[in-house]
């Protein structure tokens, strides 16, 4: 994830988002990701998180 934040900075985002199932959102809120809003999807529910860049 560090990887990919670094790429991101490079081409000029200042945050990232990612969608997350139910068993992943922990994992994203402990990288630092908070609920940015929630969507639903034909397998269930999936949050989508936001992480601001550095």
């Amino acid at each position: 994830m560090r990887h990919i934040e670094a790429l991101a900075l490079i081409d000029g985002y200042d945050h990232r988002e990612t969608g997350a199932s139910i068993t992943a959102h922990d994992f994203y809120r402990r990288l630092g990701c908070i609920d940015a809003r929630s969507t639903g999807t034909a397998f269930g529910f999936n949050s989508i998180l936001r992480r601001d860049l550095p």
